[in-house]
């Protein structure tokens, strides 16, 4: 149990992580997207 620890430490961790990277990447995609179609309009 000892060995087993560090690992679901680490484990949860970098799900979590990955997680909140995968959702500020796609939240900066969608902000770049929607200022890229206004500024398209704007022209």
């Amino acid at each position: 149990l000892d060995t087993m620890e560090p690992a679901t430490y680490f484990a949860t961790y970098s799900a979590v992580i990955a997680t909140f990277g995968y959702y500020s990447c796609a939240q900066q995609m969608m902000l770049l997207k929607y200022l890229f179609l206004e500024g398209l309009e704007i022209v």
